[in-house]
């Protein structure tokens, strides 16, 4: 029960990422709202678990969906949420630092200037990493009032149900479409394709657009599209 839980939220917060673009009127913030849709996941997970952990006798009751629900958006804050959000991406700078390091254009663009491409890699990790924590904050406050829209709650209400119902799949994460992945936005309904980027088995479609959420042999994770970062990715 406590994986399809985490399930029907991250499908939950991958349906947010449409609404929040279609609201969206800062440039080049796509992958900072993807950052804190994440972070959203990670802090509703953790105050519904708490919830269902504490009343195990409501398992399967919409009392308990009603309580973890308010709960949910009575203690989380913008500022809350921002945070976590900056934490995950400075927890993952070791990882483009050590991308950069490696890359050719990094490699070519230090002997140009007569820099140890560490020094290069290392400022831009840094650099990168600033600007996500800038982002992120500017952000997260529609993030947040969009997962507070009365239409998100209430999906949200409907999968923590199904899920704590016990209608979700066991043993398997996922169920997935045996359909060729979609061609064009809006095309084909919301379901797990094949991952477009070739990284993963799966990735999710909301029916307008990929999401962050992949899956390998059952289990879910998040990768966005463009998680990769590049030397053109760092620089704007």
């Amino acid at each position: 029960m406590r994986d399809e839980t985490i399930d029907a939220i991250a499908v939950w917060c991958g349906s947010l990422e449409a609404a929040v673009a279609e609201q969206n009127t800062l440039p080049n913030t796509g992958p900072a709202v993807q950052q804190a849709l994440l972070g959203l996941g990670e802090l509703a997970a953790a105050v519904v678990l708490v919830s269902v952990d504490a009343s195990p006798d409501w398992v399967g009751k919409p009392v308990l969906v009603e309580s973890a629900v308010s709960t949910l958006f009575e203690t989380m804050t913008e500022e809350g949420l921002a945070e976590g959000a900056a934490k995950s991406v400075a927890d993952q700078k070791a990882k483009y630092y050590q991308n950069l390091v490696s890359s050719p254009e990094i490699t070519a663009s230090a002997k140009k200037y007569g820099l140890p491409p560490e020094t290069v890699a290392r400022d831009l990790a840094d650099d990168f990493v600033e600007q996500m924590t800038q982002a992120i904050r500017s952000v997260t406050p529609l993030v947040l009032r969009v997962a507070k829209e009365p239409w998100s709650v209430a999906a949200l209400e409907e999968r923590l149900a199904a899920a704590t119902a016990g209608t979700g799949r066991r043993g398997s994460a996922v169920t997935a479409v045996d359909e060729p992945a979609p061609a064009a936005p809006g095309r084909s309904a919301a379901a797990w394709y094949a991952d477009p980027s070739g990284r993963h088995q799966y990735r999710y479609w909301d029916g307008t657009r990929w999401t962050p959420h992949v899956a390998n042999n059952g289990e879910t994770s998040v990768d966005p599209l463009d998680s990769a970062p590049d030397k053109e990715a760092l620089q704007t």
